[in-house]
């Protein structure tokens, strides 16, 4: 029994066996909220400490001994269900890793909507994802001098190109049979649009021919002619 200044607090101490299932992995509780997430393990041999049906065990007994003034302040529970509130459940809702390294995600799930609980009162903690855009050019851009340059590396490259220039003296030679050369440029005819037409449409109309059987009437010899020709000109074939 640990007895505090305003209240008695009732926390058995008892002997870790193997179907006991320490909170936190085994690992301190009190060390993990006070150390903001300190992660140091616990020494079961020391005992280990049952409150409200649950099992702590601690580093040292001092940390138990803090931890047995307000167990409420480091772990709480409702309707039989694990909720870690105050600074546990704080610290364990802003880094999301803790929350599968203790398998506490359904208790998390339950508190996203509910409010955080605290020794004095309650209060609303609500987490909101922002994002800022700004513009990209916000005024007109206005460059008087068409040579500005904002890379520094390229200014310094034309200052190493200047430097470099004005150590350097221009020398030209001209020979004798250079001299005399001259440039000189060649006009051709302009080219021109020809146009040759090879075909031609013509036409032709075929003589119709004509065939007549000479002797088939007033004649009494079976004497007959086939007489043919064309229909204009009439001449006999």
């Amino acid at each position: 029994m640990i007895q505090n200044t305003s209240h008695k607090i009732l926390i058995s101490l008892t002997y870790l066996t193997d179907h006991f299932i320490v909170e936190f992995l085994g690992f301190c509780a009190w060390m993990f909220v006070t150390g903001k997430g300190a992660l140091i393990p616990a020494n079961p041999n020391n005992g280990v400490a049952k409150w409200r049906g649950r099992y702590y065990a601690f580093s040292s007994a001092a940390a138990a001994h803090h931890f047995g003034k307000e167990p409420d302040k480091y772990v709480s529970f409702t309707n039989e269900r694990s909720l870690y509130v105050h600074e546990a459940l704080n610290f364990v809702r802003d880094h999301i890793e803790y929350i599968y390294l203790f398998q506490m995600y359904e208790d998390i799930e339950t508190m996203k909507t509910k409010k955080e609980l605290t020794e004095d009162e309650l209060e609303l903690k609500t987490c909101q994802d922002q994002t800022v855009q700004t513009d990209t050019h916000i005024l007109p851009p206005s460059i008087e001098n068409t040579n500005y340059i904002w890379n520094v590396w390229e200014l310094r490259r034309r200052a190493l190109s200047l430097a470099n220039i004005a150590k350097c003296a221009t020398k030209s030679t001209q020979t004798h049979m250079s001299h005399f050369r001259s440039g000189a440029c060649v006009q051709a005819a302009p080219p021109k649009d020809k146009e040759v037409q090879t075909k031609r449409d013509n036409y032709m109309n075929t003589k119709k021919l004509l065939t007549y059987i000479f002797g088939l009437r007033g004649r009494r010899d079976n004497n007959q002619h086939v007489l043919s020709f064309l229909e204009e000109e009439f001449e006999h074939l």
